[in-house]
């Protein structure tokens, strides 16, 4: 999880190169020092810090993404009315990110001396605007976009990626969730969340019994919820699109190597559904030779 952090932070991350930390002459005990608005010089009040080891990376990263000074160490929120900060002395030297809503990012193109205070500037970030709707065209509150949220008329706005682009998952608690590609250059991205179906059942062994942490798959056209588990009960439920959908279901869940997903062990059940119009409840999938 912290690795996957590191990278979301990077993907928004600017370069090294620019605004390097002021040196204060102000000594304080553990890593410290202030944040603030690169042309007004006023505090940022609310705040990420991120502490990068200068040393190797020991993993990879995507294509497009920039690459950290080091792995990530320690990631902490800061709420300070005058924008400064305290941490614990490092047990390494290190790099210092930071992150705030509405600013590009920075990480200072040197490890920062633990016992001086610095004061890291920030620029503002270009707002890039847009819009979530339903098939019908109607605006959808309250979306998550990234980590904002769209308002009641469905706008929302992001700050532009300093990289070449990154990821942006939309999602809210009625629609199929998606994800879009920004672009630095992008002036306006229009999202349309697609209409779902619920669709339910049970898992059953061979004599009837629920069969609990049996493995489910859905497939339903170029759309693959995750792979899940069946509760205490037998029971599983999906979110998926208005559509024809497979059900695979097995005893237990496994890495395939072919398809590059988490599937159904052996033995397998397969069942053809018809969500196009709407929920689908009361599947049963009967497992043969599980079961005592």
């Amino acid at each position: 999880m912290r690795k996957l952090l590191a990278i979301a932070f990077l993907a928004l991350a600017c370069s090294r190169e620019q605004h390097p930390p002021q040196v204060m002459p102000k000594r304080c005990d553990g890593l410290c020092g202030q944040v603030v608005d690169a042309k007004t010089k006023q505090p940022v009040r609310e705040f990420t810090i991120f502490l990068f080891a200068n040393r190797p990376l020991n993993f990879g990263l995507p294509p497009g993404y920039p690459i950290p000074p080091g792995p990530m160490i320690e990631e902490r929120v800061i709420e300070s009315n005058d924008g400064s900060f305290v941490l614990k002395t490092p047990p390494e030297p290190v790099f210092v990110g930071v992150s705030a809503r509405g600013y590009k990012s920075i990480i200072t193109p040197k490890t920062v001396d633990a016992s001086t205070a610095v004061t890291i500037t920030l620029m503002k970030a270009r707002r890039i605007l847009g819009h979530v709707s339903d098939e019908q065209s109607r605006p959808i509150a309250n979306a998550r976009v990234g980590e904002t949220t769209s308002d009641a008329q469905g706008d929302f706005w992001i700050d532009e990626p300093p990289a070449e682009w990154r990821q942006l998952d939309i999602s809210d608690d009625v629609h199929l969730p998606t994800r879009v590609i920004v672009r630095r250059d992008d002036q306006r991205i229009d999202v349309t969340l697609r209409d779902a179906a619920q669709l339910s059942g049970i898992v059953r062994e061979e004599n009837g019994a629920p069969l609990a942490g049996a493995g489910v798959r859905v497939l339903c056209g170029d759309f693959a919820p995750e792979a899940q588990l069946s509760q205490r009960d037998g029971s599983f439920s999906f979110r998926v699109p208005r559509s024809r959908c497979t059900v695979i279901a097995g005893p237990g869940l496994r890495n395939d190597d072919v398809e590059h997903a988490v599937v159904p062990t052996e033995p397998r059940t397969i069942v053809e559904l018809d969500a196009r119009g709407g929920s689908v409840s009361g599947v049963v999938l009967r497992l043969a030779g599980v079961g005592p």
